[in-house]
């Protein structure tokens, strides 16, 4: 009995790891989809290359190189983005720049 509920624990682990490894890649191609539909269309290259060209961490703060706004500030007036995509393109830029490094291509 006990070698049953082991097992069956077990399984469950297995169940949730690859639930959130496969919700993990959908997001992932989500925000890749919204940032090639709001960003892609008009910047050239990766969202890597956009964040490591054009953004910069300032006091902790993600500002963008030219204007020195901040990062959501600017989005929510730049690319007709909803809130939501905002949300996303925020985290996918802000994810790029602490990887740091050359620009994946």
């Amino acid at each position: 009995m006990l070698r049953l509920v082991s097992t069956l624990a077990g399984f469950a682990g297995f169940l949730l790891m690859t639930s959130l490894a496969s919700s993990s890649v959908a997001v992932s191609e989500d925000v890749q989809a919204v940032y090639q539909q709001r960003c892609g269309a008009c910047h050239e290259g990766s969202a890597k290359e956009l964040a490591l060209g054009t953004l910069v961490v300032h006091q902790g703060a993600i500002i963008t190189r030219k204007r020195k706004l901040e990062l959501r500030a600017f989005l929510n007036q730049h690319g007709r983005s909803r809130p939501d995509e905002i949300d996303q393109l925020y985290t996918l830029l802000q994810n790029h720049l602490a990887e740091g490094g050359p620009p994946a291509r």
